[in-house]
C-alpha cells in the first residue's frame, strides 16, 4: 500500500491465547487508468489477512467505502469465531461503535 489514509493499531487474541498486534490500514482511492469509470482502494487487517484485493467502485467515495467495510468485516468475523479485539490498552475494542458502516439496511432506513 503507498499512501494508507486511515491506520489503526490494535491487538487481537486467540481464544485461549496470546495477545498480538494487528494493523488495519485503508489506503487513499485511486482510479483505475485503464478506465476512468472505476476506483480502487487498499485495505489491509495484518496479519489477519494481509493480502486482500483492492476494492473497486464507481467513484473515491464508493471505493473507501467497500475497503473500510471489508476491514470491519475481517475484525467481526474473527470476534465471532471466538477470537477478541482490543484496543491498544487491552480493553475491548469497541466494533458496535460502527454501526452505521456495519449495519447498512438501518442506516438505509434513515435515508
Amino acid at each position: 500500500m503507498q499512501e494508507p489514509i486511515v491506520t489503526l493499531n490494535l491487538l487481537a487474541q486467540i481464544p485461549g491465547g496470546d495477545q498480538f498486534p494487528i494493523t488495519l490500514a485503508i489506503g487513499r482511492p485511486y482510479q483505475i487508468r485503464s478506465n476512468p469509470d472505476v476506483w480502487a482502494c487498499a485495505v489491509t487487517v495484518d496479519p489477519l489477512t494481509p493480502d486482500l484485493n483492492d476494492r473497486m467502485g464507481g467513484d473515491a467515495l464508493r471505493a473507501l467505502d467497500m475497503a473500510t467495510y471489508l476491514a470491519l468485516d475481517v475484525l467481526c468475523s474473527f470476534r465471532a469465531d471466538g477470537g477478541r479485539i482490543l484496543s491498544p490498552d487491552g480493553s475491548d475494542y469497541p466494533i458496535e461503535a460502527l454501526d452505521s458502516i456495519l449495519n447498512r439496511a438501518n442506516l438505509m432506513d434513515r435515508i
